[in-house]
Parts: C-alpha cells; sequence; structure tokens
C-alpha cells in the first residue's frame, strides 16, 4: 500500500519503497518506523554513494526491526510526500528514525536538505527555503510524537554552491548548523558542525561504512554505537572528518537487545576526581596585572624556564607529532585558565566587538569560546595596551611544555583517562560530550594549570606544518598563514585527541564551539 502511494509521483526517477519485513524482532516488539532518503544524482555536482549508503541502511535497519521507508534520488515533492507517510506511521510507533546522505547546506541557521532537480532554481541563498527541505520540516514531523526519535544526517558533503558561498551573508560556513536537540530526541551527525565530510572512495561514505558495521552489535547503547563510529572514521580519514551526536533522550536505546541496567545511585562511583598530581617542587606564583581602565586581567602562574621531551613520546600517536625532540624553554607566565567570557566580554564592550555566542552554556566563568584566532590575538593585543606588558597566545613549545608539566605521559596524570579528571567524548565526567566545564572544575596540574586536557581546544600563535621543523618554537606573522596550531582538545573530543602531543590546524578566521584559548605573558 505504502508503495503504491509513493509510485505515483515516483515515475521510476527514485526507488519509494515501504519494506515491511524484518528479520529480527526488536526489544518488548516495539513498532520502529524509518525514512530512508539517499541523493546522489545531483547534475551539478553529483555524488557517488548516497545511494548506495541509503540501500545498506535500510538493509541494516531492517536487519534491526525498522519499517523501512526508502526512497532514491527523490525530488523535492517526493520528500516530502514520504515525510508526510512517515508521520502517520510515526503515531503509532514506538521508535522513529530519519536518516538523510546527500547535499546540505546551512545558511543563517538552518539547515537545508537538497532534492534533485533543486540546483537549477537556486541562484542567491533566499531560494533555499523554497527549493530545499529544510531539517526542521522532518524534525517537526517527529517532534510531535511521544517516540523515541533518531535522526542521522550525512548530508554535510563536498558544497556545490562555493560561488553562491561567497555571495550571500549567512552562508560563510560549511557543513550543517548545530540544531536544537528536541526532547527524546539524538541528532547524529557524520562530521562536527560547520565542517565538510567526506563521500568515500569505495562503496560507502566513511560514515556510513562504519555505522553500518557498529550498528547491528547487540546490547550496545547508541551513544556508545555512535562513539565507536567515530573513532573509526576519525582514524580512517586522518582526523578530517569527526562525527559527532547530540542526544536529549530520556531512556537508554539499543538497536538489538536490551540494553544493560544502569549502575543505581548506590552503586554508581562519586564523582570524585581519579588522577593524582604528580609531585613538583615548582612553587609557582599567582598574580593578575591590573589595567588601565580599573579592573584585573586573567590570573596567571610564572612557570621556570626548563628543558622538555615535545612530541609523539609513547609511540602511538600521529606523523604530525614527530620528530620527537628536546626542547629548551624560557621562564614565562601562563593563564591558569582559559580565558572565560566574564574575561572576554569585558574586553568586547570596551573595543565595541560582538559578543561570541554562549551556545546556552552560560557566560561567567565559562570558558570562551566561537573566538578565531584573530579575534584571540586581537584579546591578547588590548591587554597588552592594557597593562604595559607583553601578552600573547603561546607558541606550540610553549603550550606543550605548560600542559606535560614535567611529565611524559600521554595525559599529565599517566598514560590512561582516568575518571573525572577531564571533560571530552569518554573522558568519564559527567559533562562529557555535552558542553564546555567551567574553568577549575577539574585538578590542576603539577604547574597549577587547568583544562590543558580538553574542556577547548586553545589556539597557539604557531603555524601548522606537517611535522616540526622549527616553526613550533615562535609565533607566525598575521600575515599569509594559512593554519594555524590549535592544543588540548575539546568537550567534543576523543581522549586521543586530548593528549598531550595531539595538533590540529584551523584556519584562522575559523570559530567554533569547542575553540577557545589561554594566554602568556612575557
Amino acid at each position: 500500500m505504502l508503495k503504491d502511494q509513493l509510485s505515483t509521483d515516483c515515475q521510476n526517477q527514485v526507488e519509494c519503497r515501504g519494506e515491511e519485513e524484518t528479520s529480527q524482532v526488536p526489544p518488548s516488539n516495539e513498532y520502529r518506523v524509518a525514512l530512508v532518503i539517499g541523493n546522489g544524482n545531483y547534475q551539478k555536482a553529483p555524488l557517488a554513494n548516497p545511494t548506495n549508503d541509503a540501500d545498506d541502511m535500510g538493509d541494516v535497519l531492517k536487519q534491526v526491526g525498522f519499517e523501512v521507508i526508502k526512497l532514491k534520488n527523490a525530488s523535492l515533492k517526493e520528500m516530502k510526500m514520504a515525510i508526510n507517510i512517515f508521520s502517520q506511521k510515526l503515531r503509532n510507533a514506538d521508535v522513529g528514525l530519519f536518516y538523510f546522505a546527500g547535499h546540505g547546506i546551512q545558511h543563517q541557521g538552518e539547515n537545508y536538505l537538497f532534492p534533485i532537480g533543486a540546483m537549477k532554481f537556486i541562484t542567491v541563498a533566499e531560494h533555499l527555503p523554497f527549493e530545499t527541505l529544510n531539517i526542521g520540516y522532518a524534525l517537526a514531523t517527529m517532534k510531535g510524537t511521544k517516540n523515541l526519535n533518531i535522526v542521522i544526517l550525512d548530508a554535510c558533503r563536498n558544497n556545490p554552491f562555493r560561488d553562491l558561498l561567497k555571495k550571500s551573508r549567512g552562508l560563510d560556513q560549511e557543513g550543517l548548523a548545530l540544531i536544537a536537540v528536541p526532547s527524546g530526541t539524538l541528532i547524529a551527525y557524520a562530521t562536527r558542525p560547520n565542517r565538510r565530510a567526506l563521500d568515500g572512495n569505495g562503496r560507502n561514505s566513511p560514515y556510513v561504512k562504519y555505522l553500518k558495521q557498529e550498528l547491528p552489535k547487540p546490547k550496545i547503547r547508541i551513544e556508545e554505537m555512535l562513539r565507536r563510529v567515530r573513532v573509526a572514521v576519525m582514524r580512517e580519514t586522518k582526523d578530517f572528518q569527526a562525527p559527532g551526536y547530540y542526544s536529549e533522550l530520556s531512556q537508554p536505546f539499543c538497536f538489538v537487545g536490551q540494553c544493560p541496567p544502569m549502575p543505581s545511585n548506590d552503586e554508581s562511583e562519586p564523582l570524585v576526581a581519579h588522577c593524582a598530581v604528580p609531585q613538583s617542587n615548582v612553587q609557582s606564583q599567582i598574580f593578575r596585572d591590573r589595567l588601565e581602565e580599573g579592573s584585573e586581567g586573567p590570573e596567571m602562574r610564572w612557570l621556570p624556564a626548563g628543558q622538555f621531551k615535545m612530541g609523539d613520546i609513547q609511540g602511538r600517536g600521529f606523523s604530525n607529532e614527530l620528530p620527537v625532540q628536546k626542547v629548551f624553554v624560557n621562564k614565562f607566565a601562563m593563564g591558569r585558565y582559559e580565558v572565560t567570557f566574564a574575561e572576554y566580554d569585558h574586553f568586547v564592550k570596551a573595543t565595541g566587538r560582538a559578543k561570541p555566542d554562549d551556545e546556552g552554556w552560560g557566560r561567567g566563568k565559562q570558558p570562551v569560546i566561537n573566538v578565531s584566532w584573530e579575534e584571540a590575538t586581537a584579546y591578547t593585543e588590548w591587554l597588552s595596551q592594557q597593562t604595559g606588558k607583553k601578552y600573547r597566545l603561546p607558541t606550540e613549545v610553549e603550550w606543550e611544555y605548560a600542559a606535560r608539566a614535567g611529565t611524559e605521559t600521554q595525559y599529565w596524570w599517566g598514560n590512561e583517562m582516568m575518571r573525572n579528571c577531564a571533560v571530552c567524548d569518554g573522558c568519564g565526567s559527567d559533562l562529557d560530550d555535552k558542553k564546555t566545564a567551567p574553568v577549575g572544575y577539574f585538578p590542576a596540574n603539577a604547574f597549577g594549570l587547568h583544562d590543558t586536557v580538553s574542556n577547548v581546544w586553545e589556539w597557539t600563535c604557531s603555524e601548522y606544518q606537517e611535522q616540526y621543523s622549527g616553526k613550533e618554537q615562535s609565533c607566525a606573522d598575521k600575515q599569509n598563514v594559512e593554519y594555524r596550531v590549535t592544543r588540548g582538545g575539546s568537550w567534543f573530543t576523543i581522549p586521543q585527541g586530548v593528549r598531550a602531543a595531539y595538533r590540529f590546524k584551523l584556519r584562522p578566521t575559523e570559530h567554533y564551539n569547542e575553540v577557545g584559548f589561554r594566554v602568556v605573558r612575557m
């Protein structure tokens, strides 16, 4: 019946099938329904894998008990018709899932999915709401039900509108924007917000390649399953693509089998840090410089001069962490904490700049986020002018020296991630993979510095190079530098990416809710 409803408009251009047979009964005979769409046959920017991805996702979802509505190379009319049928089925469903593979774009905070045939009608960004599918249309369908809802978006592939990006306001970011997650919903992205995902060279995109492997495994919560996919994709793409998810689920969900029970409150470990601060003879002086207008700057600590071993000491990292080298560092002062919203907002008020978005996580003692390298550098220049002292961003060498605090392990407390020592995707804290922690929430290292492991990526003043060649020891000029180095990892990063040796590159103009900074003073 469902196939008949869709076939009139398909006209042999797409495959639209209501797949009702299932190979496995889900827990408690749940009624599960999924809408799977794969669009690849775009006239201007064709994609090889979305139809394969839709086929394979449809198959694996049938295996785990979903009734599957599948469309391939669908027009806008066909997509909306399928969503309406999906909406009707959701009324009686326990679990709903929406999957899309193809081109997607963000404009002024809204996300748009491209149907087949839309591109020839879009000449300016204002055409997007009329010729593409706003993700909000699908979300509204799911939000009105009491189901457990899952949205999976592999829609950040190479943008076909690069010329349009240059001409239209609000189209200055690649990929998709963050979506406000309704209660009872999990939204999974093939890559981090504002970044591009890969189509892949094989049958599937890198995301679906591992998603279809991990999804049918029994008794694994969906969050853990998505973390495994993320690790595999990051490994295959050499950190180019980092999938993620945002969850407002109020109950555990496993695709296959009953989820293992959560420990009761009595059985849970207390919220205490399991990392011991290494012994240190350093008596680090704390100070704050007074600003010309009367207030005080960030809290700083003097770090002693010394020599340390820099890079992938354990041999388990990446080629860009080589060669391992011994480096001497002169005495300098570093921020005890990452620069906070309270501190940065003071600068914003004094200079008339726009306030960065706090994502609804609060300001005050939260680390400032959504600041570019250029904005972070402007803050250090303002501090220098206000205090008469020399403030700047740290070099890569200074940053790693401070983060290691005399150690040669992966993290300042050892080689294994310990519970409640940091916030990241798998760090074992109560804030993992949700948002930033207030500065100082976790223990300090032996130099008395907090949050050198994760929370937010921290800008350095050094130019990125694929392997160390000397640029890590100095600040690069402001002009003509394609990439700057960020260090430390973030609340959204897996444990391997928050090691002291780990390096990441960003363009100086980029700003994300994972990126902040701390300052040094000479």
